[in-house]
């Protein structure tokens, strides 16, 4: 359905059609999901309706206007109650992540889209998000790296690097942007 750029009013439509027991997507730019704040707390967060969100554009590497600049949507999200955000740092865990928030009815889910690349897992990619449980891929001491999304991709050249220098760090992948383990 297409509700033009009434952002609004396509959060307040998805939340109906999950709360229906249907499975609702909306997608939408990450610059352009502040219209839609509170019908993502009061319609969709605050009843547990098990809508997708799919936040495109959501980095630095989105558009590069005053308008269009999409890094504002970790705290904007972060604030509302219930709303899982995850942000993928593969393609695999894309397609998992994806699979996931469709077939679960428990919260509702947005997913960041990434930015930049996407490249193949180097890691085991977990099927289930709904424990809040960050994932270490690489275990070492004494320095961890904390990548999100597609910053993974650097946090894993920085452990390489760190490595060859005899740094025994750590890597962690914590997948959920809003979330704290």
């Amino acid at each position: 359905i297409d509700v033009g750029i009434a952002e609004q009013s396509a959060v307040a439509l998805a939340s109906g059609i999950a709360r229906g027991g249907k499975k609702a997507l909306f997608g939408t730019y990450s610059s352009f999901i502040q219209r839609a704040y509170d019908q993502l707390s009061h319609d969709l967060c605050l009843n547990n309706s098990p809508a997708t969100i799919l936040v495109s554009n959501a980095s630095i590497y989105g558009f590069k206007d005053k308008t269009h600049i999409g890094i504002f949507d970790i705290p904007l999200l972060s604030s509302i109650p219930n709303l899982r955000y995850l942000a993928p740092a593969s393609k695999e865990e894309l397609t998992a992540m994806l699979e996931w928030s469709i077939d679960q009815n428990s919260y509702p889910v947005a997913i960041k889209m990434p930015g930049g690349s996407v490249f193949s897992a180097d890691y085991e990619v977990d099927t289930d998000y709904s424990e809040i449980k960050y994932q270490i891929t690489k275990k070492g001491k004494g320095v961890c790296i904390i990548a999100l999304g597609c910053f993974y991709k650097i946090g894993n050249d920085l452990y390489n690097a760190l490595k060859e220098q005899g740094v025994d760090a750590t890597l962690i992948n914590p997948r959920y942007a809003n979330i704290l383990d």
